[in-house]
């Protein structure tokens, strides 16, 4: 076992460790750990350049830090200006996924990449994702996506020219990712969700539809939370149905459209 420290205080730990013809060059095979700060590498092989600050690292790499958790195929990045390079990378944050074959991470804290998919599915690719030519994700804040590939289970559903999502952890009023069905017997599905932020008691979700054949409507739902144990939810449905009369079991149009809650 290896260890080494430096005034930046910086650690690599590793099966076997040796330095390199040049002064001040490091590289290590097995197991390797390396430590700066807040900030964990892991790898099968890497090297240390501590006058240009590089860390090189392959083989099942692993980037800890406390915003993001990174796996990749390689790594590259220099602890002087922050600079961050990965290749068939996939990230993890709290509230979101990215997978991609090069994303770098700037000294800002802005991660760009280029073929990329994002979702907030955990069971991703099997519930919904965007992939876009060109992501850039402002950590904690929006992810921007140019030339947007809206995919559920894995099919691409719309093409979109340029998407903002956010990523923030504190709740915030706008657009939710829409549904689309097309498996029902009475017509596609449609439904665009509006989440509206009220404050920090209460808030609510208005969704404006279309239910295929039936016509136009819209779902409401809002919610009001008294304390740990006290709250309460009203959820309300409406449709102008073109289907629906008494007693009809059919799903041919009546020519007359009911008001329906």
């Amino acid at each position: 076992m290896f260890e080494f420290g430096n005034e930046d205080k910086i650690q690599v730990l590793s099966d076997r460790a040796f330095q390199r013809p040049r002064e001040n060059e490091f590289g290590a095979i097995g197991n390797v750990i390396v430590t700066y700060g807040d900030q964990v590498i892991y790898g099968e092989k890497g090297s240390l350049a501590l006058e240009t600050g590089d860390i090189h690292m392959v083989g099942n790499v692993r980037y800890i830090s406390p915003e993001i958790t990174l796996y990749s195929s390689e790594l590259n990045y220099n602890f002087k200006t922050k600079d961050l390079v990965v290749k068939n990378a996939r990230v993890l944050s709290d509230n979101y996924v990215v997978l991609g074959k090069e994303l770098r991470r700037t000294p800002e804290g802005v991660i760009t990449g280029k073929d990329a998919e994002y979702t907030t599915c955990q069971d991703c690719p099997e519930s919904w994702s965007v992939f876009g030519r060109e992501v850039t994700i402002t950590v904690g804040e929006y992810v921007r996506i140019w030339h947007a590939y809206v995919k559920a289970k894995g099919v691409v559903m719309a093409y979109v020219p340029f998407l903002v999502l956010p990523i923030k952890k504190t709740r915030e009023s706008g657009l939710l990712f829409p549904t689309l069905s097309l498996g029902s017997s009475e017509g596609v599905l449609f439904q665009v969700p509006y989440f509206w932020a009220i404050n920090d008691h209460s808030d609510m979700t208005v969704t404006p539809s279309i239910f295929g054949l039936r016509g136009y409507g819209s779902e409401l739902q809002y919610r009001h939370v008294f304390s740990n144990k006290k709250w309460f939810e009203i959820d309300t449905l409406y449709a102008y149905d073109s289907i629906y009369a008494p007693g009809k079991l059919t799903l041919d149009r009546t020519g007359t459209r009911e008001h329906r809650y």
